[in-house]
């Protein structure tokens, strides 16, 4: 979707007309959330709806003030100069767009699951009218931003409902997990109660030290990224196990929609929009997707992150890296990728000194080390154990589903011959060929997915999104270099 001068784009009068409509509907729906949640009989002294109350007048008021601005001539090329001035800058408007496209979401979330059953806990049922307004202000928003920044194709005027209709769907669907009633034996729960020993100035990470490092007890084995957020929502005062999954529920499921988004953007950005479509719903309803939105894992947010490093890797390699950086933070599945954007770096540094290695490496890791560096301080020993637990403990897989070394009776060392063999190939291949950004990325996450000894069905999110990925590159014809991917 190719961005245009707005000026070159409508006559004075459209763009005129647009600005008008955006600011009526928008005030048209202010006013009427205002009236409709003034009317409920809200629980005397509650400050949510005070403040509910508050904003929906504020932006009454704002949206007026606009509409009379707006249909008085001498301040229409003052009003379409500044907002042209604003959205017409790549920064402006995209900070300006993420922040309508996020509440949009979040909004419809709160929308869709106004339910006592679902999320009686935390969501009182009065605020329905509340976040039915933020779906509408968030939506005229989101629209009017398309409009006034692209030219209105025949492509982008569908590419907008559809893309809004499938990510509904997909909110829609996870939604039905969220009553699911037993997350108390799957890792989210554990997971909670490493967040809890963090908030006691307990080390999470010492519990391994009175195993044999073979044997799993629900060990801490991640980056301390999550650990640090879940005794952050613990110390905001939800301690309660079902309150803090209700909350995490939300944020999973923003993540999951963001790569559903992602995954549209990626080739809508080159006009391909039956894959755009492809692979939103592919994300989106497949088993595994819908596995992992029921049994709350983590993955969503650590794989959300490594996509966007691999998108932005030929674009702004610091960024790149540091997302690189904050996946592994939360989870570490990606941290076979490290050396192939190394070797990345070095075959596209014009000297090919070993200070671009150095300064990547430090790039990716800084923001691990600093997360890491109070357990370190801690307990070295405790959190370099369980941080290698993996590579130590017993196969384990989910429906009996074995690698070759369980097949074959290997046990310790001679367990990971096979994956280790397969990442060196891998590697290789990244040395000798230029392998697309997205297609080396998923021959790497395959092989750990279907060669480790350890096997949880979590990890298939991991393969699933990088497949519409590949197809994108081989459908552009982009030849699989990894440094010169066209923008």
């Amino acid at each position: 979707m190719q961005s245009y001068d707005y000026y070159t784009m409508y006559s004075k009068q459209q763009r005129l007309n647009i600005f008008r409509t955006y600011i009526i509907l928008s005030f048209a729906g202010s006013l009427v959330g205002l009236i409709a949640l003034d009317r409920l009989p809200l629980v005397e002294g509650s400050q949510a709806g005070f403040w509910a109350l508050a904003l929906l007048a504020l932006f009454s008021i704002i949206f007026l003030c606009l509409a009379v601005l707006a249909f008085r001539q001498s301040n229409t090329d003052k009003l379409l100069r500044f907002t042209g001035q604003y959205l017409g800058g790549g920064v402006g408007y995209a900070t300006a767009f993420l922040i309508v496209f996020y509440t949009f979401i979040i909004s419809l979330i709160y929308s869709l699951s106004a339910s006592a059953e679902l999320y009686g806990p935390v969501y009182p049922v009065w605020m329905v009218p509340f976040f039915l307004w933020l779906v509408w202000i968030s939506g005229l928003a989101l629209v009017f931003l398309v409009i006034w920044r692209f030219r209105a194709s025949r492509t982008v005027l569908i590419s907008l409902p559809v893309v809004i209709a499938i990510l509904v769907m997909g909110i829609a669907v996870s939604l039905q997990f969220w009553g699911y009633e037993s997350p108390r034996k799957e890792d989210i729960y554990f997971t909670y109660l490493d967040g809890e020993r963090l908030l006691q100035g307990v080390n999470p990470y010492e519990r391994v030290l009175a195993g044999d490092m073979r044997v799993n007890d629900k060990y801490s084995t991640y980056f301390p990224g999550f650990y640090y957020l879940a005794s952050l929502v613990q110390f905001a005062g939800l301690s309660a196990f079902d309150t803090w999954l209700s909350i995490w529920r939300v944020i999973f499921l923003v993540f999951n929609i963001s790569i559903a988004a992602l995954l549209f953007y990626i080739p809508a950005r080159k006009q391909m929009l039956g894959l755009s479509v492809f692979a939103a719903l592919f994300w989106l309803f497949n088993r595994w997707t819908l596995h992992v939105a029921r049994t709350a894992d983590i993955d969503f947010i650590p794989l959300f992150f490594m996509l966007l490093s691999l998108y932005l890797f030929q674009r702004n390699r610091k960024t790149s890296y540091l997302l690189l950086g904050l996946s592994l933070t939360i989870k570490q599945v990606a941290i076979f990728l490290v050396p192939v954007y190394l070797i990345w770096t070095w075959k596209s540094a014009p000297d090919r000194s070993a200070k671009h290695l150095v300064g990547s490496a430090l790039w990716i890791g800084i923001i691990p080390l600093i997360a890491s560096l109070p357990f370190l301080i801690w307990n070295w020993e405790a959190f370099v154990r369980s941080i290698l637990f993996s590579t130590t403990r017993v196969a384990a897989a989910a429906f009996n589903v074995y690698s070759l070394d369980v097949t074959l009776g290997w046990q310790g060392l001679l367990a990971r011959v096979p994956v280790v063999i397969m990442f060196l190939m891998a590697y290789w291949l990244t040395w000798k060929y230029k392998l697309g950004v997205f297609s080396m990325a998923l021959l790497i996450l395959a092989i750990f997915v279907f060669f480790n000894s350890v096997f949880y069905t979590s990890y298939m999110v991991w393969v699933v999104a990088l497949i519409p990925l590949t197809a994108y590159e081989f459908i552009a014809h982009i030849g699989g270099n990894p440094y010169e991917l066209p923008g």
